[in-house]
């Protein structure tokens, strides 16, 4: 006899339907994953977007901020890398603005996502944005791994926390793109479909 390894594919790959945005305000909208999220694929100078990407999955890669504090406005000066404690379990989304190559005046979009799981760590950096893409990112979507201008980069752009679930967010860019990857506490629900998608052991004759 010997040991199998055997994988729930489905499971495996996280259900996006499980983990939810609640509400949003703003120039904002709420979007099911786009076949691409490349530099000038799925641009809008006037909105953000936010996705639901990997659901009940477990993360121990890079974050840019463990656990927000409310009512802190964060940027490129007050951030902490670290490494998420773990592995642990996690809902993932996504924040895309790409203002479709508008050069200066830059414009910007201000506004507000609530997700039904308390907000544990964000990721907003180009290199922990690119290395979290095949653990987090939505199953299908081309992401804009390389691109030099895809996380937050300037003072004007900032995230806080107005409540434990929900963000805020005011995102300005030149010809390019930001991108913040929210983490939040998966339920349960969600944890059920990611534990049958690990890798279980299975015994065959």
């Amino acid at each position: 006899m010997k040991n199998v390894l055997v994988c729930v594919g489905a499971a495996a790959l996280g259900c996006s339907s499980l983990g939810a945005v609640v509400s949003v305000t703003g120039q904002v909208s709420h979007i099911a994953p786009p076949p691409s999220l490349a530099f000038g694929v799925f641009a809008d100078k006037t909105k953000a977007y936010v996705i639901n990407e990997r659901q009940g999955v477990q993360f121990s890669g890079g974050v840019d901020k463990y656990l927000p504090t409310v009512g802190v406005a964060y940027t490129t000066s007050n951030l902490a890398p670290a490494l998420l404690p773990g592995p642990t379990w996690v809902d993932s989304h996504l924040i895309h603005f790409d203002n479709n190559g508008e050069p200066s005046p830059y414009p910007s979009v201000t506004g507000t996502v609530t997700f039904d799981g308390p907000i544990i760590a964000i990721i907003c950096s180009l290199g922990r944005l690119d290395l979290s893409d095949a653990a987090l990112g939505a199953p299908g979507t081309i992401y804009a791994a390389g691109e030099l201008s895809r996380g937050i980069s300037s003072v004007i752009d900032t995230f806080k926390l107005l409540s434990p679930n929900t963000i805020q967010f005011t995102l300005a860019n030149g010809q390019a793109m930001d991108d913040i990857r929210v983490l939040t506490v998966p339920a349960p629900s969600a944890v059920a479909v990611g534990l049958a998608g690990l890798i279980v052991m299975r015994r065959r004759r």
